[in-house]
């Protein structure tokens, strides 16, 4: 694998805060869900940089190395965001009204 450059590191930045966007702001994620995902992304002086650098090996600089890259972004973030969502306490009356929301949203959206 090719050093990352200071090119790649704006790229990856780029991708990062793309994917960030689609999957964390899209998510309904309380105040200190959401900045706990932030400290520990963009404000992790120690973090950030291995995440790009992570996020460069796993593609690179190719087209197809690109699209690895935001999959790679893609699932760590997702897995940040299923995380929070799993130390909620959710009562189970709350989880079947939701589905059966989501399931109506569905069939309306046929």
């Amino acid at each position: 694998m090719d050093k990352i450059t200071p090119d790649d590191n704006i790229i990856m930045s780029r991708i990062l805060r793309e994917e960030f966007i689609e999957i964390v702001l899209a998510t309904p994620l309380s105040q200190e869900e959401f900045e706990d995902i932030i400290d520990h992304t963009f404000r992790d002086e120690k973090n950030y940089p291995k995440l790009l650098v992570n996020m460069f090996s796993a593609g690179g600089r190719s087209k197809e190395g690109l699209k690895k890259s935001r999959e790679y972004i893609d699932e760590i973030l997702t897995n940040m965001v299923t995380a929070k969502f799993a130390e909620r306490d959710l009562p189970e009356s709350k989880i079947i009204e939701a589905v059966k929301q989501e399931k109506d949203n569905v069939f309306v959206m046929a």
